[in-house]
C-alpha cells in the first residue's frame, strides 16, 4: 500500500500493472478496517494471480461482512 501519487508514478513505470485501486480518506492505520480493500485483494488474489486454484482446499475465503447493517 502506497499513497496516491507514489501509486500514480509506479502505475506509469511497471509493466503489466493491476488497475490501481485507491480507498477515499484512507488512514495509514485505518485501512485495515476498510472492507473495500479486503474485497479488492480477494479480487487481485483470486482472478489476478490465480492464487485460488494453486492453493484449492487449503485456503478458504469467507464473505465479507458488513458492519453497517
Amino acid at each position: 500500500m502506497v499513497g496516491t501519487a507514489h501509486s500514480e508514478v509506479l502505475s506509469q513505470k511497471l509493466q503489466n500493472v493491476a488497475d490501481v485501486f485507491y480507498v477515499p480518506k484512507a488512514t495509514h492505520r485505518g485501512i485495515y478496517g476498510e472492507a473495500a480493500m479486503w474485497q479488492r485483494i480477494r479480487t487481485f488474489v483470486n482472478d489476478e494471480l490465480g492464487f485460488c486454484r494453486s492453493w484449492q482446499g487449503i485456503v478458504v475465503f469467507t464473505e465479507v461482512v458488513d458492519s453497517a447493517e
